[in-house]
């Protein structure tokens, strides 16, 4: 029972990574950059997801530049079968994608090109040069 217990805080662990990429991804159509901060990371996760999940299993975030970050967080089990959550857009990722040993796993994640594209259509970057 107490494996069982394990794997599912692991598996609300994967949905927590899922969600806030999600979230991370959604910022970023409306900003152009992905969060600066945990803070704005929170306030977009917040306006996201109301998936309750206890605090203690949300990732840790890094940013790393306008469209790159990683996601961290500690897994009490192995796993190889990570990949039942699928993304929220066009793609899905590889079946062995949230795959990740005991310990800590981080995820280093960029925007998806498709997702840049479409929203440099939406928000196109303004001319600092005048006329």
């Amino acid at each position: 029972p107490e494996t069982a217990r394990r794997e599912q805080r692991d598996q609300r662990r994967v949905e927590a990574l899922s969600m806030t990429q999600s979230a991370i991804e959604y910022s970023y159509q409306t900003s152009r950059s992905v969060p600066t901060s945990t803070e704005t990371l929170e306030r977009a996760r917040t306006s996201f997801t109301h998936e309750q999940i206890p605090t203690e299993l949300w990732p840790r975030y890094t940013f790393s530049s306008t469209t790159a970050y990683s996601l961290c967080t500690v897994f009490e089990t192995s796993s190889t079968n990570g990949g039942t959550i699928s993304r929220p857009y066009k793609e899905t990722w590889p079946p062995d994608f949230w795959n990740h040993g005991q310990g800590e796993t981080c995820y280093s994640l960029t925007i998806p090109l498709y997702l840049r594209e479409e929203t440099e259509k939406l928000l196109p970057q303004t001319s600092s040069t005048k006329p």
